[in-house]
């Protein structure tokens, strides 16, 4: 299955270095560049009513505003990630099943970090793309090209930065549950948004990539992993699964 409503964004690094290459010129053709544009000895960032000025102050908020999201949420990650050791610890079966199914963490927790790691990505799109629109507006307001060049490589950091906030949103969105799907797996937890139930119980048989396990096998020995399932009323008991020849292996659907 294709993950949900994965976000995408137009703006990236590679474009930014395209719209914005590094500066090869001299020191004196930039500064004969910059004298025309503002004079001699003149640094437009030190008249706090230039547009120069207040254009630099806005990124450097939203910079500010991507630095506290990022720590608001690692932090939420941080605290999801003990839950989840606390609720695997010793139980290999579980843990197993989650890296597998949910990459390593409960549909549930993806679902409720999705937002604070969407409001990162937000910010870091916000600071790029005001570094990226500065240097593209302002290419002579500093004082020679490698002044200009680390200000572009600031740029493309924040560019960095952005795409991993992006891929963490989009991980969590992919792996998040629907709050209004009543749906359990066989540990009691919701389950990933569009994922069918596996024919087959765990951990017997893997849930292939766009499933999730009701049932638990009945060979498990006592005291694993899964020795606390939750119980399905409505899934009846688990299904047998089939005798096979020696050698043959179950097709695996492709997700497309």
């Amino acid at each position: 299955m294709a993950p949900p409503n994965q976000l995408h964004r137009q703006r990236t690094k590679e474009t930014f270095k395209n719209d914005v290459p590094k500066a090869t010129m001299s020191d004196q053709e930039y500064r004969i560049q910059h004298e025309e544009e503002y004079g001699r000895n003149q640094r437009p960032h030190w008249r706090s009513n230039s547009p120069e000025n207040k254009d630099c102050k806005q990124y450097k908020t939203h910079q500010k505003q991507s630095q506290m999201a990022r720590r608001a949420y690692e932090g939420a990650r941080e605290e999801a990630k003990e839950d989840y050791r606390g609720l695997t610890r010793e139980k290999k079966h579980m843990e197993e099943y989650y890296e597998a199914t949910s990459d390593g963490l409960l549909p549930l927790q993806h679902r409720e970090l999705q937002p604070s790691a969407a409001e990162w990505e937000d910010k870091a799109y916000k600071h790029a793309n005001g570094r990226a629109d500065h240097l593209k507006q302002y290419p002579f307001a500093l004082p020679d090209p490698k002044s200009f060049n680390g200000h572009r490589g600031a740029a493309i950091k924040a560019y960095d930065t952005h795409q991993t906030a992006l891929g963490t949103t989009n991980r969590h969105q992919r792996y998040a549950s629907d709050a209004n799907d009543t749906r359990r797996d066989l540990y009691g937890q919701e389950v990933t948004r569009g994922y069918q139930p596996s024919p087959f119980p765990y951990p017997s048989f893997q849930p292939q990539p766009g499933e999730y396990s009701k049932h638990l096998s009945s060979n498990v020995p006592s005291g694993s992993a899964a020795e606390h399932p939750a119980t399905d009323e409505q899934a009846g008991p688990a299904p047998v699964p089939p005798t096979l020849p020696r050698g043959f292996v179950i097709p695996r659907a492709e997700v497309p």
